[in-house]
């Protein structure tokens, strides 16, 4: 009982690291921020492909405006999630996670390179507590759905 009490006071204390604030850290040069070094829960796609934080971003081959839609569309179904701002190639959104008595909440920025015909991903949580794979989870969701057009 003694060590569920102090597992409990250790988890409410490391919990105070998570920010009321969104860290949109925003586009720079037609890129997002890659995850810094010091980040464990962060995932990019502008990081090299050699680093534990990179994620492919998710190649469409619809129009521009179209896969803005379709991506539109599966934030707006997850009832976790909100968008935070809505440009024609930058959308930033943010999803919240209930965890026992905490909430977490991970910042999630989206832009789509016509040129390319990617959409670049980078999703950090506020919180600094492990997130066991959340992040990625998410984002490989997204990336099923997209492909599925599960977003009616």
């Amino acid at each position: 009982m003694k060590k569920l009490f102090v597992y409990f006071c250790l988890l409410l204390t490391l919990s105070g690291c998570n920010d009321e604030k969104a860290h949109h850290k925003g586009f720079f040069h037609a890129s997002l921020f890659p995850c810094d070094d010091k980040s464990y829960t962060c995932k990019s796609s502008f990081n090299s492909s050699l680093d534990k934080w990179y994620v492919e971003p998710i190649k469409y081959t619809e129009p521009a405006n179209v896969a803005h839609e379709k991506l539109n569309k599966i934030i707006l179904k997850n009832p976790k999630a909100r968008i935070i701002q809505l440009n024609p190639t930058y959308i930033t959104a943010e999803y919240k996670t209930s965890l026992y008595v905490l909430d977490i909440y991970d910042d999630a920025e989206f832009l789509i390179m016509p040129e390319r015909q990617e959409i670049h991903v980078r999703i950090e949580s506020r919180s600094k507590l492990p997130d066991f794979g959340r992040i990625h989870h998410l984002i490989e969701d997204m990336r099923f759905k997209y492909f599925q057009n599960d977003f009616n």
